[in-house]
């Protein structure tokens, strides 16, 4: 009797002990689950640290009118192209309906274009042109329809950074008693210099002379050939001025010259430390902007920087 008293209180004990220390029922972790553990935690200190994604280019309405699209329209509506366009590419479009009206044109005007892969700016352009409208870019994503009358009114002042322009070719050493004009270009008809030396000078300073007379210069001492008040203080007229007065020449001689104050007109342009200040209309504008990227690419330099100009 004592036997199995004692061998039922030994069963009950070992029953305990398996039921405390049994790996299903332990509440701590199990030696596998710890290795395991610890295997992950070394991977994960020895995986480099991964890269932030890179971000998206924001693209600029530059940038969308030089993409190229498909464009099929029969007979649609000027106003419903537009917001196809808006749709398409992502630009807002408004329709300046009270000049379009004066000028006799409807926003419901009969639209018929067929063309592959063609940039935005191209399809504005061979589009409005039929209508007899043109587009004015507004903002970073605001494009106009208005009629051309419209669009020469509005003027606007850009400043153009030139300077990798300027340091291009080598017109020739810096003249004495030239001063440069102070103002904005072409008021009046005359040139940018105020002054011309009055004795000759050796070396490369008469053909340099000679094209400075030519951009209706003065006579000594700042007063105009046919006689007058002397001009604007004396100086001297470094290489650069004369860079800067030939990119100017070639502005306004290439890119609408009526439009320009020596014409009448009512643009000016003018020069500051390599930075060109143009006040013209947004039509004119996109033309020098383009003639300059010509000039840039011609030359090898960078072209579509945007910080070139500043609206």
């Amino acid at each position: 009797m004592r036997v199995m008293t004692f061998s039922v209180a030994a069963m009950l004990l070992v029953a305990a002990g398996l039921t405390i220390f049994w790996p299903g029922r332990s509440g701590g972790p199990s030696l596998s689950i710890v290795a395991a553990q610890d295997r992950e935690e070394v991977i994960a200190e020895e995986q480099p640290p991964q890269a932030a994604p890179a971000k998206t280019p924001v693209r600029t309405l530059a940038d969308k009118l030089t993409e190229r699209h498909n464009y099929e329209f029969i007979e649609t509506p000027l106003k419903d192209v537009v917001q196809i366009l808006r749709d398409q590419t992502g630009i807002q479009f408004v329709l300046n309906a009270k000049r379009m009206e004066e000028a006799g044109i409807n926003i419901d005007v009969a639209v018929t274009k067929n063309l592959e892969q063609v940039r935005l700016g191209t399809f504005l352009d061979l589009m409005l042109d039929d209508l007899e409208l043109v587009y004015v870019e507004r903002d970073d994503d605001l494009i106009i329809i208005t009629t051309p009358e419209d669009a020469a009114n509005t003027m606007e002042v850009r400043v153009y950074d030139c300077r990798d322009l300027l340091e291009l070719a080598t017109v020739g050493p810096a003249l004495p008693g030239l001063a440069p004009r102070s103002g904005a270009r072409g008021g009046g008809g005359r040139g940018f210099f105020g002054a011309i030396p009055a004795a000759p000078l050796a070396g490369p300073g008469p053909e340099i002379l000679s094209q400075a007379g030519g951009l209706g210069g003065e006579a000594a001492g700042g007063a105009d050939a046919g006689g007058g008040e002397p001009g604007p203080g004396a100086g001297v007229v470094t290489e650069h001025d004369l860079k800067a007065d030939r990119l100017i020449q070639v502005v306004v001689s290439a890119i609408d010259p009526d439009s320009w104050t020596e014409a009448g007109g009512p643009g000016s342009i003018s020069e500051f430390g390599g930075l060109i200040v143009i006040s013209q209309s947004a039509r004119t504008h996109k033309k020098v902007e383009h003639v300059l990227d010509m000039l840039r690419e011609a030359a090898g330099l960078e072209v579509g920087n945007a910080k070139k100009v500043v609206r």
